[in-house]
């Protein structure tokens, strides 16, 4: 027997859920030093395609920027030193902990409502 349908509330939560665990995992990688561009690329497609599914929130587009300067400057700091030092170990564990906390308050957008996700 095919599962349930996922209720339009329950299939944006999962939607933003979803989104925030690949930016975390995004994150992790980049701290762990693993195809540092490449990630960043990844982690700005996630933040992209996040966009488009929730309404916009000066809180969440404040910390999503921050994110991206921060991993941003993390992966410079890798690139012309012998590596990220503690602090900016720090600051980007901080930042991507910042925004999870701020998905909190995301909405759906037009664009979840139209495919069925609100």
């Amino acid at each position: 027997m095919p599962d349930k349908p996922l209720e339009p509330s329950t299939a944006f939560a999962e939607a933003v859920q979803s989104h925030g665990r690949a930016i975390e995992h995004a994150v992790a990688r980049i701290l762990n030093g693993d195809d540092i561009d490449l990630v960043l690329g990844a982690l700005r497609s996630y933040l992209d395609d996040l966009r488009i599914l929730i309404e916009r929130h000066p809180g969440i587009e404040a910390a999503a920027s921050d994110l991206l300067t921060t991993a941003g400057a993390f992966i410079d700091a890798n690139r012309v030193t012998s590596g990220a030092d503690a602090r900016q170990r720090r600051f980007l564990a901080e930042a991507v902990l910042r925004f999870t906390a701020r998905l909190e308050a995301a909405r759906p957008s037009e664009n979840a409502r139209r495919i069925g996700l609100a």
